[in-house]
């Protein structure tokens, strides 16, 4: 057990190191430009240069199509700048995607917008977009299986985590579980798998530093294979 679980490790912080590679570097604000309705098909769909995408919601399913590989969609996943995704060829899939768009806006020119100058309506300046969207296996103990790395002078604001069961023929697939699982990062919890709305109210909000990932789960069934998504917005702290 221990074996896997430090190979899982291993593999969560290869992840998240390819993760943000990806990532939007450009430190701004974000300002609302317009909803839009994606009609899905085998062409990539490219966030634009400058913006970001937020889901609102999916018709038909949740699952797209990313560099060849099944990626699922779901309400508040946020897509940086250069993120290309096209119509899954099986599955559960998207036929049409909502998304609001996002203009990133220097700081420079930012000045007039809500907050104070150069801000954001909280007093922080946005820096970029963050998806993780992995299978893991975990077991019943609370052990962790990954980290992650909040420099000093951010902070994570957490839109959306979700967690369910990974079938073990089909990576994607996101099962129902009648476990009750919570999930946490650095002791603060960003999903339960309790039908208790205040259990799982966002955003939530993460400080500087090195904050283990943790599933903590109410059986007894050994490792598990379960999918878990988090998707953020990484803030500067102004000096």
């Amino acid at each position: 057990m221990d074996f896997n679980i430090n190979n899982m490790k291993k593999i969560i912080t290869l992840i998240i190191i390819i993760c943000t590679t990806t990532l939007i570097q450009a430190q701004g604000d974000l300002v609302f430009n317009k909803a839009l309705i994606l009609e899905m098909n085998f062409t990539d769909i490219t966030v634009p240069e400058g913006k970001v995408w937020k889901v609102q919601g999916t018709n038909g399913g949740g699952i797209v199509s990313v560099n060849n590989s099944s990626f699922t969609l779901y309400q508040g996943l946020w897509m940086p700048e250069g993120f290309s995704f096209r119509k899954a060829s099986s599955g559960s899939q998207a036929t049409a995607v909502n998304v609001l768009e996002f203009n990133v806006v220097p700081l420079s020119s930012s000045s007039s917008i809500g907050g104070t100058a150069g801000s954001s309506a909280e007093g922080l300046e946005f820096n970029k977009v963050i998806n993780i969207q992995e299978q893991v296996t975990t077991d019943n103990y609370g052990s962790p299986i990954g980290s992650f790395e909040i420099p000093e002078g951010k902070v994570w604001k957490i839109t959306k985590a979700t967690l369910n069961l990974a079938r073990p023929d089909q990576l994607y697939y996101l099962g129902i579980s009648s476990t009750l699982m919570g999930m946490f990062l650095g002791e603060i919890m960003i999903f339960n798998s309790s039908s208790q709305a205040n259990y799982n109210s966002n955003p939530v909000w993460i400080n500087s530093g090195t904050k283990e990932l943790v599933i903590r789960r109410a059986d007894n069934s050994g490792l598990t294979p379960l999918r878990i998504t988090i998707s953020a917005i990484e803030y500067n702290i102004p000096e």
